[in-house]
């Protein structure tokens, strides 16, 4: 087997490993939590805020009406039990009577709309959890299959590390070193090219039909001129 050969078939498995390895980060990743149950669990917070802010608005009115209701039964138990002298006074009490009564028909309205507020924001609470507690159980489902995934990568690449390990044994070290360097310097890590219909199949090259014996048979690197990518022909 050529080095040229050889290091294809190193790239090969660098590559799966690279793919891998990509995957795993990507599982960590949401076996912290995907954006569905990061959304469900904001909506969750914000209609119990939501809740607890009209249930808290809905007992400020009720603890309004409640005095306005006692201040209009003493009044008008001092008014009917003749406790009021002063003709002024009576027209005073009656005149304060008539706002009470005006102020708790409007609190009443108000207690109406504070109380269909605060069973809709129950209802959208109530809502939400279901939602969080729908999308937790698919999160904990799609544990269970990304966790044997892992698994499954794990196995599978610490069989292409060993066989990694075992080709790069045959692969001459300045081959070796060449294939690391430029694997390194490449944004998508191919350090070596296949000869396709006469070309560097990377950047289109076209390359002499020398460099495609040596690419093919030769234990010499054939460079792309182009490219600098090691060359090799099946």
């Amino acid at each position: 087997m050529s080095n040229a050969e050889s290091l294809y078939r190193l790239q090969l498995l660098d590559t799966d490993l690279d793919v891998a390895q990509k995957r795993l980060v990507e599982i960590e990743a949401l076996l912290q939590g995907t954006p569905a149950l990061a959304h469900s669990r904001a909506e969750v917070t914000r209609a119990e805020q939501e809740l607890q802010s009209a249930s808290t608005a809905l007992r400020m009115l009720e603890m309004d009406a409640q005095s306005i209701s006692e201040k209009i039964d003493t009044e008008e138990q001092r008014l009917y039990e003749g406790k009021i002298q002063s003709p002024k006074e009576m027209l005073d009490v009656q005149h304060e009577l008539e706002v009470l009564k005006k102020r708790r028909t409007g609190g009443d309205d108000e207690l109406l709309a504070a109380m269909e507020r605060v069973e809709t924001a129950r209802a959208d609470a109530k809502a939400c959890r279901d939602a969080l507690a729908h999308t937790e159980r698919n999160f904990i489902e799609d544990n269970l299959h990304l966790k044997r995934e892992r698994e499954s990568l794990v196995v599978g690449a610490r069989t292409h590390i060993e066989q990694k390990k075992a080709l790069s044994a045959t692969i001459a070290k300045d081959a070796l070193d060449r294939y690391i360097l430029v694997r390194a310097k490449k944004t998508n890590r191919f350090a070596v090219a296949l000869i396709k219909s006469g070309a560097c199949s990377q950047c289109g090259e076209i390359t002499s039909s020398v460099s495609t014996q040596q690419a093919r048979t030769g234990q010499t690197l054939a460079i792309c001129s182009n490219c600098g990518r090691i060359l090799y022909a099946q």
